[in-house]
């Protein structure tokens, strides 16, 4: 595992790319919740990863009725402690213990990789399962359907109006 200081992230990005295509296409990228850490690549640098691989989703094969959180899932399986995320709430880069970051996001990775031996062997059929999993996180990522909030309060507040007026005559 590797830790890159957040204002080198774009830095190591590019390099990444470099190394495994613009959209980081010649590799697996494993992170704990996709939903969240490939937003963020999908976001801020305009990745969207062929191939994307959620510890979070592994463990839902495993268990969908189980906390899917980090911390339980390394107690659950013995590994070393996860870490405290509270010394850091509320604090940006340039205010917080970058050594202890650090170390948790170490912890973090090597938490990580180690589920991702345990968990992905449990998938029985992983060409279909895998696949699964990514197209419902694309589903997450780009969404094809779009709401329109306005018309819907107004569909919402109509609704409740033609209710109120039927109540009324049944009165």
């Amino acid at each position: 595992p590797v830790f890159i200081p957040g204002p080198s992230v774009p830095w190591a990005v590019k390099k990444l790319q470099g190394y495994f295509g613009k959209a980081l296409h010649n590799c697996t990228v494993v992170a704990k919740n996709n939903k969240f850490d490939i937003l963020i690549l999908a976001e801020k640098f305009g990745i969207y990863p062929a191939y994307p691989l959620d510890i979070e989703d592994l463990s839902r094969y495993l268990d969908s009725k189980m906390k899917q959180d980090l911390g339980r899932l390394a107690k659950m399986f013995k590994l070393p402690n996860k870490g405290d995320t509270k010394q850091f709430k509320g604090q940006r880069w340039q205010d917080m213990n970058h050594a202890e970051m650090k170390k948790y996001c170490l912890r973090d990775i090597e938490d990580e990789g180690a589920l991702l031996k345990i968990l992905l062997p449990v998938v029985d059929n992983p060409e279909f399962e895998l696949s699964l999993m990514r197209h419902t996180l694309n589903l997450f990522l780009k969404p094809k359907l779009r709401l329109d909030y306005k018309l819907a309060e107004q569909l919402a507040n109509d609704m409740e109006s033609e209710v109120s007026k039927i109540l009324e005559g049944v009165k």
